[in-house]
């Protein structure tokens, strides 16, 4: 045999670093168990529940950083203090990677609104994402438009020049309503919730073309409001009238006038105020009674030029198993939030419960077999733009119609598709879980409920067999990947808080969190620790 060249050699000695060791070349450890040692969950649970650290980080995030709009300062400085807390946690391999560009960043810098005639008024407002500034101290007067065609649109041409416009209709009076506004999950209600997220995705293609047209629709007035010369235009609170007692802000309906205001030529051309619905709903009264209403208000705005970058944040605690330390289990989160409060529960108590869960598994001590890694997104409030392009880079590219965002083709998986066993994202506000969406996976539901059990005595005690509301998990189950959404106790996440002006850590369930990051960890650890990747949905397709 004719011996080899020296070229050759350093050939073949790269191409062995490069390739992957086979498992049957490795001592790789079979445990027989789909969980880890139940010896650790006591230890777990003290680090989770006793050594909770969830009010210092509230504090830091939701108290000294507040609103995180994509793009915004506020966001950049959650960056910086994720990224800190992480490194202080003992975290390995912190890093934001950038994942592209956004649109414009905006801050609010004030926004204050009075009725200033007939009598005077002060009102709850602000205004809303991507609202351009006002000329200073500005009074005009006021007109109530719902217009809903067409025909409307030219009844009102040439009437608004100049005008404080009340746009929509005026919202429902509901002060009693016969639902709790902070409601807990049972066997019941959380079979509920199951059929009602069913309904939703049974309907999702549906309703798509009504609401292509709703959207088309408001960028035709908001082109028409512009080109008639309106002053500024305010909105109703709370249109639906679901926070009836509060005098809460709902911030992020910009769709009325842009589905997607932050991107260049789509901002509003005039000032636009979210006022509470007692201020709405009295304005309109008066001016339908004939009386003349005159308004007083300052917008005081920033934007920053577009494009600006879009980051997640990347942080691991490393896998030791030679077999096993390229897979990875993922908790996720999303660290952006609307303008309007502090993103308290939404989505600061995920990232929260997040950082902990992290710190848990850190702190316990345990040799992970699989890498855990925890993953804060951001855009996720425009699209759950930071985890589809994280999932892009990382695992499969995920065709989709740009109108709907819908999945337009056949994925086309990465080479890392292999390698990620699970992630986990809560993103329903700090209320504790008490359930786990298994998505449309029998082997997912059934390695759930054999863990189940053991999660009974911290308060989960439901799986279901079907998938949450859409959130970032989407992004990893569009892909063929498994993820888990949790059914968490709704405290008064949808019915006060998500996305309003009073999303703030007085909403905030401190119990709750820690039984939620004593979960994930317990979680992760089992996902990371068990021999056997965790079960993939049965439309996964295998890497290219």
């Amino acid at each position: 045999m004719k011996p080899m060249s020296a070229a050759a050699c350093r050939r073949l000695l790269c191409v062995a670093l490069i390739l992957p060791v086979p498992a049957w070349a490795t001592s790789c450890p079979v445990h027989g168990s789909d969980r880890a040692d139940p010896a650790l969950q006591p230890r777990i649970e003290a680090l989770g529940v006793a050594g909770s650290r969830a009010r210092d980080h509230a504090h830091a995030l939701i108290d000294r950083i507040g609103p995180r709009l994509t793009g915004s300062p506020g966001l950049d400085a959650a960056f910086e203090w994720a990224g800190a807390t992480a490194r202080a946690i003992g975290l390995d391999n912190v890093r934001r990677e950038t994942w592209g560009t956004f649109g414009h960043g905006w801050t609010q810098q004030r926004t204050w609104m009075r009725m200033q005639a007939p009598v005077p008024m002060m009102f709850v407002a602000q205004a809303a994402p991507w609202s351009p500034s006002s000329d200073g101290v500005v009074t005009g007067e006021a007109v109530h438009a719902d217009p809903r065609s067409e025909a409307d649109l030219a009844a009102w041409r040439g009437r608004l020049r100049g005008k404080v416009v009340f746009l929509g209709a005026l919202p429902a009076q509901d002060p009693r309503p016969d639902t709790p506004a902070s409601p807990r999950f049972d066997a019941a209600s959380a079979q509920r919730e199951l059929d009602t997220v069913g309904r939703y995705f049974a309907g999702r293609t549906q309703r798509m073309p009504a609401r292509l047209r709703q959207q088309a629709f408001a960028a035709h007035l908001a082109r028409f409001l512009a080109a008639e010369g309106v002053q500024a235009v305010v909105l109703p609170g709370d249109p639906g009238g679901a926070g009836a007692g509060t005098a809460r802000l709902y911030l992020d309906d910009n769709a009325l006038l842009s589905p997607q205001p932050w991107r260049p030529g789509q901002a509003p051309a005039f000032p636009v105020v979210v006022a509470g619905n007692e201020a709405f709903g009295r304005v309109g009264r008066l001016l339908a009674a004939g009386t003349p209403v005159r308004i007083e208000y300052e917008v005081a705005t920033t934007t920053t030029p577009a494009p600006v970058p879009g980051d997640n944040l990347i942080a691991e605690i490393p896998g030791h198993d030679p077999c096993l330390r390229d897979e990875v289990v993922e908790i996720v989160a999303h660290l952006d939030s609307w303008a309007g409060a502090t993103g308290a529960v939404d989505d600061g108590a995920g990232v929260i419960a997040a950082l902990e869960a992290m710190r848990i598994l850190r702190e316990s001590g345990v040799a992970l077999r699989r890498t855990v890694r925890l993953v804060l997104f951001s855009g996720e409030e425009q699209g759950v733009l930071g985890s589809r392009a994280h999932v892009d880079a990382h695992y499969a590219q995920v065709p989709r119609d740009p109108q709907t965002g819908l999945v337009s083709g056949p994925v086309r998986p990465r080479p890392g598709h292999g390698r990620l066993s699970l992630a986990m994202l809560v993103d329903m506000g700090s209320g504790p879980i008490r359930g786990i969406y298994a998505g449309a996976d029998p082997e997912m539901a059934a390695l759930l409920r054999r863990w189940q059990p053991a999660l009974a005595p911290l308060g989960v005690d439901f799986v279901l067999d079907g998938p949450g509301w859409p959130a970032d998990q989407s992004s990893y189950t569009d892909a063929g990947l498994p993820a888990l959404l949790f059914l968490q106790d709704p405290t008064d996440y949808m019915t006060r808080a998500r996305h309003t002006s009073v999303d703030t850590y007085e909403r905030l369930d401190f119990d709750g969190l820690a039984q939620i990051a004593t979960v994930q960890a317990l979680l992760a650890l089992d996902a990371a620790q068990r021999d056997a990747r965790m079960p993939r949905p049965p439309t996964a397709s295998p890497p290219e």
